[in-house]
């Protein structure tokens, strides 16, 4: 299976066959802006938790709770004239703290979405629910346009943002829905190692306390080819600098196979060194969520 991602100026999503495709939008400006770069620090279990004790999350408004560190909000809606049912944004937030920006961190799992009468009318046999990329968590820092920089400062201080859609049966709107549960699962990387390269490095592997090897394979002006040895789980990131600034991504794909991974990304100049950004494992944590009142009857 090959993924890869294009950034270009218009907002579109294509699904073909086992290719996918996202196309976001992108300023000409080649390098990423401060608030969206990714920070990454070597943390264990009992690190994460403290972290997420001291940066709870803020709840503002109806109908949104807390799922851990995670906040939980029922956005906008749509499709309710849908034959399949309407459905509607699940929009999150956490506080910006390592290893969350720019990285799968996990899955949210409804278990009902409830109406006024008292019945469960989530659609858990919906083709979206039932896969895991479309019910994965994900979070970003807001998109700024032209940004001064005050705006960056602002942007820097504030949390990050994700959201996930939920599907519903017919006969449910907006108005009716009164509750909303599931689970929040966080997969979280541990044992984090850091590897630079430059284009004087092609072909030159290095190796990973836990074994896995990596190697820059091609080196092409704005594309850099990268071979990795091992679960591809382990592969966070991979960091482009010029000027000693992160660049934004243009494009990227990755194929899988067997223990080898590897993957190509073109940014919007040229890099001057990379970083690629592995870990050992990741570790679990599980935060139930009830939003508004519980099912009271039987689907």
């Amino acid at each position: 299976m090959i993924v890869s991602r294009t950034l270009k100026t218009l907002g579109c999503f294509a699904l073909i066959g086992t290719a996918l495709t996202t196309t976001l939008h992108a300023s000409e400006d080649v390098f990423q802006q401060p608030h969206k770069v990714a920070e990454f620090k070597a943390l264990t279990k009992s690190e994460y938790e403290a972290l997420f004790a001291a940066n709870p999350p803020k709840v503002v408004r109806e109908l949104v709770g807390t799922a851990g560190p995670v906040g939980l909000k029922v956005g906008s809606w749509w499709g309710e004239k849908e034959k399949e049912g309407p459905s509607f944004w699940l929009e999150t937030t956490i506080a910006r703290l390592p290893n969350l920006l720019g990285v799968e961190v996990g899955n949210i799992k409804i278990s009902y979405a409830l109406h006024r009468n008292g019945y469960n009318y989530y659609n858990k046999e919906h083709k979206q629910e039932k896969s895991d990329f479309f019910t994965k968590l994900e979070f970003d820092g807001v998109q700024l346009w032209n940004p001064k920089p005050e705006d960056i400062e602002k942007a820097l201080k504030a949390p990050l943002k994700g959201q996930r859609s939920v599907h519903l049966l017919k006969g449910i709107a907006k108005e009716d829905l009164v509750g909303l549960g599931g689970v929040v699962e966080l997969s979280l990387p541990v044992g984090i190692e850091e590897f630079p390269f430059t284009a004087a490095e092609i072909n030159k592997e290095k190796t990973a306390s836990f074994g896995a090897g990596i190697t820059v394979t091609k080196w092409d002006g704005s594309k850099v080819s990268i071979s990795f040895k091992g679960d591809q789980s382990q592969l966070l990131r991979t960091v482009a600098y010029k000027e000693g600034k992160p660049l934004k991504r243009k494009s990227w794909s990755r194929s899988a196979g067997g223990s080898v991974v590897s993957i190509t990304e073109e940014y919007y100049d040229a890099p001057e060194s990379i970083k690629i950004v592995v870990a050992k494992g990741k570790e679990e944590f599980i935060y139930p969520f009830v939003l508004g009142d519980k099912p009271t009857k039987k689907e």
